[in-house]
């Protein structure tokens, strides 16, 4: 009854990524990956967090993500912040 998104990145996207293969902990918070808590890359950072960590999206056009992808919650807020600099500029 789900839905199941799959999409491929270019290579020259993801070298930034840390592999989630050697993870085993959010690089966040710290919580043990398990069935339930699963890994996700931030797009932006390319840390291994889990998707409580990881609930925000947001386009990273200085990456080539013209369209909305998950980031960190650390992310997000520095993204939003330096967002709200350049507006007042």
């Amino acid at each position: 009854k789900g839905v199941v998104y799959c999409w491929s990145i270019p290579v020259e996207m993801t070298s930034h990524f840390l592999n989630p293969d050697v993870v085993e902990n959010c690089q966040r918070c710290n919580s043990k990956f398990t069935l339930l808590r699963t890994k996700n890359n931030c797009r932006n950072c390319g840390r291994v967090v889990c998707q409580e960590c990881s609930s925000n999206k947001k386009e990273l056009p200085h990456l080539h993500y013209h369209r909305l992808v998950r980031v960190c919650d650390d992310c997000f807020e520095l993204l939003m912040s330096y967002q709200k600099t350049n507006m007042l500029k």
